[in-house]
């Protein structure tokens, strides 16, 4: 098992949601990739990744908006009722379990339970790239570059970076807009983090 944070959260913004116990089921706003047959309830180590975990049409984030912040510590959970981040990714469960730190808890459990009212944020649309697949970045990038050696990279990350830092010693701009807009149209490939929230 995996280090744990101290606590866990769950977030909604259905104010008529008061429940202070949890018990597992499939979340409403299950995703076309994600498991929708294993009951839980979804965790993340904090309230701006529980935010972003959310589907955003059920998250109608701005200054002055109420939310219900629910949370547990992880002393008091049972380790065989945990699924953490890594194990969600490994076993294709939840494609951006790593991005927004995601857990599941496969048993009911009583969760401490506040209404907070947001003051400000910050929000930052970005390439989630622990959901993106290494050979699928090659393919889009061998396009545009004969300058670095693609195959040394162990990240779709890496090697984006490293063919961006290329691309601008070359003044390549077009090369570098043509590979963004090929990768953010890769599944799972767009994401907005979520930092910095303030309240009241």
């Amino acid at each position: 098992m995996s280090i744990l944070p101290e606590k866990l959260y769950n977030i909604t913004f259905d104010l008529s949601d008061n429940r202070q116990r949890l018990t597992p089921g499939i979340p409403k706003s299950t995703g076309d990739t994600e498991n929708a047959t294993i009951p839980r309830i979804c965790f993340t180590d904090s309230i701006e990744n529980s935010i972003q975990a959310i589907a955003s049409c059920n998250r109608k984030i701005a200054n002055d908006t109420v939310i219900i912040v629910r949370c547990v510590s992880t002393a008091c959970l049972k380790p065989e009722h945990i699924v953490t981040p890594q194990e969600l990714m490994d076993k294709k469960l939840v494609p951006d379990a790593l991005e927004n730190q995601e857990y599941w808890y496969k048993d009911a459990i009583n969760c401490d339970i506040i209404h907070k009212t947001i003051k400000n944020y910050d929000c930052e649309y970005d390439i989630a790239w622990s959901c993106i697949n290494l050979n699928d970045v090659k393919n889009i990038i061998e396009q545009y570059t004969t300058t670095i050696c693609i195959d040394q990279f162990k990240t779709a990350k890496s090697l984006y970076e490293a063919f961006i830092q290329a691309a601008e010693q070359k003044e390549q701009w077009s090369n570098i807009d043509y590979v963004w807009e090929e990768i953010v149209e890769l599944p799972w490939a767009q994401c907005v983090h979520v930092k910095n929230i303030v309240f009241y």
